[in-house]
């Protein structure tokens, strides 16, 4: 068991130890538009589920420009059913898809919103490619309390840590971050919007498809009846599809890690 996956899985514990109450408080954070969602969702005629018994597969999809793009088809959640292939896809910003073969891929999923977690700034740097059929949204998925919009950047990297005390292996940030996210999330309930309105296939992302996705995709695992096993497990996969990247950012900065096995987590933030 690796020290990334034990990080992984506690941000990911982090929410599931409420898990119970959560799915109950999603009714009220929601209102009505929960229940809408629930019956939408188990209606075969909206085909967001299949019947029992479907055959899990590769979710991920091979792109060269980038990693980390897939796809909630195909996951057991209420009653025994799974969620439909090719409706609801979790990745990164589509500007990093830049071959021809990627477009063409991408294209073909046929996307009709993509949802942009990331910041305004984030954004302006690397706007997305999007297809002709789809719609783009932008609405950053990690804010400070006062509204601001978190990009990463020093001064935005204090100020969500303001009442916390950093920690040398980072685990205080994810758990800084992980608490802002989950609660009072614009984004995330223009992506319950969406899917009660059926506007599907949907694609959200984030900078790298690991933090603000990976809560993203939780909500919508929870709310659709998955296990927290199934919850954890897709978001570990995370680890899987960035596994070269990872290993790359751990031997660039091998000596330091090597002179302080603390700080190897914090590398695996980038």
């Amino acid at each position: 068991m690796t020290a990334l996956w034990i990080l992984g899985i506690l941000a990911v514990l982090l929410l599931l130890l409420t898990a119970a109450a959560f799915r109950v408080r999603l009714q009220s954070v929601l209102n009505c538009q929960f229940f809408l969602l629930l019956a939408a969702l188990t209606d075969e005629t909206i085909q967001l589920f299949t019947g029992r018994g479907s055959q899990v597969r590769d979710v991920w999809l091979d792109f060269a420009g980038g990693t980390n793009f897939r796809e909630l088809g195909g996951y057991e959640a209420d009653e025994g059913k799974h969620i439909k292939w090719g409706q609801i896809w979790r990745g990164i910003p589509t500007c990093k898809l830049t071959g021809e073969a990627d477009r063409a891929k991408l294209d073909a999923l046929g996307l009709r919103l993509i949802l942009d977690l990331r910041s305004s700034g984030e954004v302006q740097k690397e706007p997305d490619y999007v297809p002709d059929g789809a719609r783009l949204v932008q609405i950053c998925g990690l804010c400070a309390e006062d509204g601001h919009e978190i990009s990463f950047a020093p001064d935005d990297i204090a100020a969500l840590m303001k009442g916390y005390e950093e920690s040398a292996d980072g685990s205080t940030f994810v758990q800084a971050m992980y608490e802002r996210m989950l609660f009072g999330n614009k984004a995330f309930k223009e992506l319950f919007r969406a899917l009660e309105a059926g506007e599907t296939p949907i694609l959200f992302h984030c900078s790298a498809g690991k933090d603000r996705t990976g809560v993203a995709a939780m909500l919508i695992l929870l709310a659709l009846g998955a296990s927290d096993e199934t919850i954890c497990a897709d978001y570990e996969r995370t680890n899987l599809c960035r596994k070269a990247e990872i290993d790359a950012v751990l031997a660039e900065h091998a000596e330091e890690i090597a002179a302080n096995p603390a700080c190897r987590m914090r590398y695996y933030r980038k």
